[in-house]
């Protein structure tokens, strides 16, 4: 189990990569459903072939879901894919727009943009390995809705866990507010983890700080991040339920958020 989360943002091609999050996380937070997608792994069993690319496709919203339910019980590193419109559209595609598609699977960054104009796709998904992914959104919202939900879910977690024995009533957490989480998009270009394990309360606060940690796994895998620059505390007032964010001063100027 991964007691944190790290995360680093390319705003110039919108790809994130993770280490904490998995594909089912990533599933139950989408809004913008993907209608089709192409699964870019040479050995995927699942899906049916298309002739054109020479790929497996799953056609439908009701059976891409399918699809990504069975994914729960695959490794990450199996899971390769890009969603798309219309399923005429592959027929049209250029050998050399099939090669950019293998070439990004393979190498996991694209040639040029990684939105395809004639596939319209609003995602590619790449595992790295069963914690580590390379998403890429067309609308980086999506993200932060990922990012809501695993805070909430881990605050959450940590509340009723720590409930008394005498109390019975479960603690619900509000999710984070997005803007909020949008705040911490310059941090996330630096790299920063967010340590789900030493979370700490006082009275009805609990906090979850977060560490400019860069893009060095090295310094993410200690897991202890006692050296690393602390970049900002969340903050969750299970009385008011509500959440704040304080930053701390590096490069950028102090703020602090109250939602």
């Amino acid at each position: 189990m991964i007691d944190y989360l790290y995360v680093h943002l390319d705003t110039m091609s919108n790809a994130v990569l993770t280490k904490g999050i998995t594909h089912v996380e990533f599933n139950h937070s989408t809004q913008n459903r993907p209608k089709n997608i192409l699964l870019l792994n040479a050995n995927e069993t699942d899906g049916e072939y298309e002739n054109h690319t020479g790929l497996k496709v799953v056609r439908g919203e009701d059976q891409v879901n399918s699809y990504f339910l069975k994914l729960e019980n695959r490794s990450n590193s199996d899971i390769k894919w890009i969603d798309f419109k219309e399923y005429e559209i592959l027929k049209q595609l250029t050998a050399l727009e099939i090669s950019e598609l293998l070439y990004f699977s393979h190498m996991k960054k694209s040639l040029h943009s990684p939105f395809f104009y004639k596939l319209q796709n609003d995602f590619v998904f790449l595992g790295l390995d069963d914690a580590t992914s390379k998403i890429y959104y067309r609308h980086i919202d999506e993200f932060f809705c990922l990012i809501s939900e695993k805070l909430s879910q881990q605050m959450s977690h940590w509340l009723n866990r720590r409930r008394s024995f005498l109390s019975r009533k479960k603690i619900d957490v509000r999710p984070v507010p997005l803007p909020l989480i949008s705040e911490l998009k310059g941090c996330m270009q630096d790299g920063l983890a967010f340590d789900l394990v030493n979370i700490t309360s006082q009275s009805s606060l609990s906090e979850i700080r977060a560490y400019i940690v860069e893009d060095n796994f090295r310094n993410v895998d200690k897991q202890s991040f006692g050296g690393q620059e602390l970049a900002c505390t969340i903050t969750y007032d299970s009385e008011e339920q509500k959440w704040h964010l304080q930053k701390e001063e590096m490069d950028w100027d102090f703020a602090e958020i109250i939602t």
